[in-house]
């Protein structure tokens, strides 16, 4: 009779107890979204001054480098302003500066999240790698690798700069050299003349004007025209 009675009481208990192992189950299996926001603002400055100079000449060169290169911006930007000269014999040389300023800002904002179940852990790692490069050139410090090309073509178009203004200068040079020697021959054809029309007078002061004007080819003959009659 005492079994009969405690049987809808096992019952009754093991549907309570399996009503309470079937929420935690649907409750584990539940995913879980983490986010780790992140923002970043930086600015930055910059100022650039620098020289460069060269002279060339037959046989020797001397030049020397412009500024410093910004860690960032334009290397190219700011203002810049240079001269050239040449002389003869091949001697020419140049001198430029520049100026230059700048500044920068920047907003980032990141946010990396990780999706796991609930009950488990999860990792998020964020990490940079820099190496140190040592050389000629520092590789490290933000520089880009274009821009030793870009100061490679500067110099470049520097160096035709400087060339064509010094052809241009010799160019004049040479113009008024033979200039000088075209009045030193009207010169000379004048005394000549005076001298067979009996007009020493005027003879002299065309053959003075002549050695002074004179750059080298009738030099000789107006010095033997000269002594031949006691000038000097």
């Amino acid at each position: 009779m005492v079994s009969k009675r405690l049987a809808p009481v096992s019952i009754v208990l093991g549907l309570m107890v399996a009503q309470l192992v079937v929420p935690i189950q649907s409750s584990s299996a539940q995913s879980m979204v983490t986010s780790a926001p992140l923002q970043r603002i930086g600015s930055g400055y910059y100022e650039q001054s620098g020289a460069r100079w060269s002279l060339r000449g037959p046989n020797f060169f001397a030049t020397s480098g412009g500024g410093v290169l910004p860690q960032f911006g334009n290397p190219g930007a700011g203002f810049s302003s240079g001269f050239g000269f040449g002389g003869g014999g091949g001697l020419s040389g140049s001198l430029a500066f520049n100026f230059a300023q700048g500044s920068g800002q920047s907003i980032t904002s990141t946010t990396p999240s990780i999706t796991t179940m609930n009950g488990f852990p999860g990792a998020i790692s964020s990490g940079t790698i820099r190496p140190f490069v040592t050389g000629v050139t520092p590789v490290v410090g933000g520089y880009s690798y274009g821009q030793p090309v870009t100061e490679n073509f500067s110099n470049q178009m520097f160096d035709a700069y400087q060339q064509a203004q010094a052809r241009q200068l010799r160019q004049r040079a040479q113009a008024s050299v033979d200039a000088q020697q075209r009045r030193a021959e009207e010169a000379f054809r004048r005394g000549m003349a005076a001298e067979s029309d009996g007009d020493l007078k005027m003879a002299r002061a065309n053959y003075r004007k002549a050695l002074s004007v004179d750059q080298g080819p009738l030099r000789d003959q107006i010095i033997e025209k000269m002594r031949a009659r006691g000038w000097k």
